[in-house]
């Protein structure tokens, strides 16, 4: 286990690994999300984040970027591009492990590994992304 993130360097995922209720889940979860515009409000709270952390990067001049599309994304330190997996895995996990820290002192909980997604769901708010921009405001203006 010590190899497996966050203290390692692999990551392990198995989200809907062929279990039929898994499945089940699956599916039931896609019919919901096409009813009542839930992919609209989706997409502009993930919108809204993805601005906040650019220009929070572009305002403290930080060596970082943030890739993704929809309500998925990754931030990575010491990189003003990511294009390619290589570029990934190069990413600062030190600065990284820094921020994740400053994160959960301000109360957001995200996965502990700097190669892994942020994903947004529909429970979502906008008020929650401005908790959210207040606490990446702190954390990275503590990595300067």
């Amino acid at each position: 286990m010590e190899h497996v993130a966050p203290s390692g360097k692999i990551f392990a995922a198995g989200t809907y690994a062929g279990n039929p209720l898994s499945s089940a889940a699956g599916l039931a979860l896609i019919k919901h999300m096409r009813s009542d515009n839930r992919y609209d409000h989706l997409n502009h709270i993930s919108d809204l984040l993805r601005k906040f952390v650019e220009d929070i990067i572009e305002d403290m001049r930080l060596k970082a970027c943030i890739n993704g599309v929809g309500s998925m994304m990754c931030l990575y330190f010491g990189k003003h591009s990511v294009v390619s997996s290589k570029d990934a895995v190069t990413a600062d996990r030190e600065i990284f492990g820094k921020f994740f820290r400053k994160m959960l002192e301000s109360g957001v909980y995200m996965a502990p590994s700097a190669l892994e997604n942020w994903f947004l769901s529909t429970a979502h708010k906008e008020e929650d992304m401005m908790t959210v921009e207040e606490a990446l405001s702190r954390a990275m203006g503590g990595l300067r």
